[in-house]
């Protein structure tokens, strides 16, 4: 990850922080920095873009229905943080993808189904 990119998260922690900070729903700052960790955690032991990985974890409940007002467009939280932060289009598509596909309990959010296959190379 670049230093610009780190830049990026650190402004969009503090940025969410502040917003979330005093939230009672269950989706507070200490929700979105235990799902950060994990992401930090998981990204050490995986081949994956850091960047995409981290924003989509620090990002995923921006859009959360319960969050949402009736008629806002979907995901339109995410793409005005995107926005603001002048997020490469192609890297945008990819967070949101990835934001889209969270499952929130009783949202309807369809969830593809996904199967990974992991070898310990014993047998």
């Amino acid at each position: 990850m670049t230093i610009s990119q780190q830049k990026i998260i650190d402004e969009i922690g503090v940025l969410l922080k502040d917003r979330y900070g005093g939230d009672t729903s269950g989706h507070d700052w200490f929700h979105l920095e235990r799902v950060w960790s994990m992401a930090k955690r998981l990204a050490k032991n995986y081949s994956v873009n850091q960047f995409v990985f981290e924003m989509a974890a620090l990002l995923h409940d921006v859009d959360d229905y319960k969050f949402k007002k009736e008629g806002e467009e979907e995901l339109s939280g995410t793409r005005a943080i995107l926005k603001e932060f002048s997020i490469d289009y192609k890297i945008s598509e990819h967070i949101l993808n990835i934001v889209s596909h969270v499952s929130y309990k009783g949202a309807g959010v369809p969830m593809p189904q996904v199967t990974m296959s992991v070898s310990s190379g014993r047998r």
